[in-house]
C-alpha cells in the first residue's frame, strides 16, 4: 500500500518536472 503511495506522489512530481520543463523551455526560446 505505502508503495503505491509513493508511486502516486513520484508520478505527479515527474508531471510537474516536465511541465516545469517544458515552461522553462518555451521561456528560453522567447528569449
Amino acid at each position: 500500500m505505502g508503495y503505491s503511495k509513493y508511486s502516486a506522489q513520484y508520478h505527479r512530481f515527474a508531471n510537474a518536472l516536465m511541465q516545469y520543463q517544458a515552461v522553462a523551455l518555451m521561456a528560453s526560446d522567447l528569449n
